[in-house]
């Protein structure tokens, strides 16, 4: 590893510094996660039957040590790691993720959002101990630190001809209804976009993977509904569900590895508004 953050927290990795964070290598968890298998008996058979396999979650071991040039100066930075572990929770009281950060020797860097158990720190001598934590990690995925943005998608317009034409005539090509975004993981990614009215019942495809999206529902000049693919969420000004106006064939999709056209269409060719859609690039492992 390049570099290693627990929030704001910076860990050096594998060096010997003269006080501060170190940590060591290996760092568990990082190649992939855990897989939840159900299964159900055979009767009057040996063996079982796999029902269902899913990825689930991911454990990661951090283990290095605490170093400080004074007593006071070790004492303040066990806090200060004591306290970038700490339980955390919304307004709501649900536990809330604290982000790990990382860069490989190859350059790349990536994050996972982990929960915390408590850090084992036992004092042996007064300006330094080792440490060691256990990270869960909800998702299955590590994602890439650069965010994709798609820019806006607004619904075809253009094209065709005007009435009455003189032969032989040229036909005007369309613009706008699709863009390409990439996908540089190695899973798919699951990406939430951002509608701006004015739009008519707006259905959004990834034309790669044949899913789309639609709602019932026209958003105003000036309405914003943001759907968020992995929380499986539609909201209207960031405030009002619109989860009713999803329509029973619409798909929940992501972000295949690769290249992916996503277009936007409308039921009114007077409509100005627009999608914009962004993602993190998924990977099972590093």
């Amino acid at each position: 590893m390049q570099d290693f953050s627990i929030d704001t927290l910076e860990l050096i990795v594998d060096m010997a510094p003269a006080n501060g964070y170190l940590l060591q290598t290996p760092i568990e968890g990082l190649d992939g996660p855990n897989h939840r298998t159900g299964s159900y008996s055979r009767p009057g058979r040996h063996g079982v039957t796999v029902s269902s396999i899913f990825y689930g979650e991911r454990l990661i071991k951090l283990r290095g040590k605490v170093i400080g040039t004074s007593a006071a100066d070790f004492e303040d930075k066990r806090q200060a790691l004591i306290n970038a572990l700490a339980v955390t929770k919304d307004e709501n009281g649900y536990p809330t993720p604290t982000r790990l950060s990382f860069t490989t020797l190859a350059g790349r860097s990536y994050y996972v959002d982990a929960y915390f158990d408590k850090p084992i720190m036992d004092l042996y001598t007064p300006a330094s101990c080792e440490f060691m934590v256990t990270a869960l990690v909800g998702d299955s995925f590590i994602y890439g630190a650069t965010t994709v943005n798609s820019g806006n998608i607004s619904r075809p317009s253009g094209g065709g001809y005007v009435v009455p034409m003189v032969l032989p005539y040229d036909s005007a090509p369309s613009s706008g209804g699709t863009i390409t975004v990439t996908n540089d993981g190695t899973e798919e990614s699951l990406p939430l976009i951002t509608l701006t009215g004015l739009l008519t019942n707006p259905i959004i495809t990834n034309d790669t993977t044949g899913k789309f999206i639609q709602l019932e529902y026209t958003l105003a000049s000036g309405d914003t509904a943001v759907i968020d693919m992995n929380e499986l969420l539609i909201t209207l000004n960031d405030s009002a569900s619109l989860i009713g106006s999803k329509t029973i064939t619409s798909d929940w999709w992501g972000i295949a590895p690769g290249d992916n056209s996503i277009s936007i269409t409308t039921d009114s060719p007077s409509d100005d508004g627009f999608a914009t859609l962004s993602f993190n690039a998924a990977y099972l492992g590093i």
